[in-house]
């Protein structure tokens, strides 16, 4: 065979393939309209440290107005409540000797004063002051009768006799008297608790 026509053959077949391979490279994707990946392929996003992410101020504690001890923070100034009613107080009113076994001025609900005897320790009474707005809950949650001997005052809790709460509102407070059974009988009688709230009203 002519040498000249068996390189025109080499030569063509050279061409052929290269016309190829252009046209193959030309069908593949372009890179720049390759789809994103979805949203579960794509990488976590790396949280700032906690130092860098601003915090929102904690919610103001939500009021409970279930029981007295379990009250809300009242809203009033802080006061002493040992000057509404004394040992003394106690003393002459019920006759026996009492010691005031605790008190709390942090106004965190809890009964700001609690009364024990003196000689046995038995927990007697509670008194435990709030601001007026309290009043009206509290009245509808506990109220067994009204104590019609001050303006605004009942006896509690519901269904309870004799009872054993006496709460009553004067000017911008509200006060709640508990009394306790300890030992197997009460302290305080329904007697004393009106002349203990009669004692404090007069303070107020």
């Amino acid at each position: 065979m002519n040498k000249k026509v068996i390189m025109g053959i080499v030569g063509g077949m050279i061409v052929t393939f290269m016309a190829l391979y252009f046209i193959g490279a030309s069908d593949e994707t372009d890179p720049k309209t390759v789809a994103k990946p979805a949203a579960s392929q794509a990488p976590a996003v790396t949280k700032p440290p906690a130092s860098q992410v601003a915090t929102k101020p904690s919610a103001s504690p939500t009021p409970v107005a279930s029981k007295p001890a379990a009250a809300p923070t009242s809203q009033v100034a802080v006061k002493d409540p040992r000057r509404y009613l004394t040992v003394e107080d106690m003393v002459n009113i019920t006759g026996t000797r009492f010691s005031l076994s605790y008190v709390d001025m942090k106004n965190n609900g809890k009964p700001d004063m609690t009364f024990s005897t003196t000689d046995e320790g038995h927990v007697a009474l509670s008194v435990t002051i709030l601001p007026a707005s309290y009043y009206e809950s509290f009245y509808s949650k506990f109220r067994s009768q009204d104590y019609k001997a001050m303006g605004s005052a009942f006896w509690g809790p519901k269904n309870e006799n004799p009872p054993r709460m006496l709460g009553f509102r004067k000017g911008d407070t509200t006060i709640f008297l508990m009394r306790y059974v300890d030992d197997g009988q009460y302290y305080v009688s329904i007697e004393m608790m009106e002349r203990i709230a009669s004692t404090i009203a007069a303070r107020l």
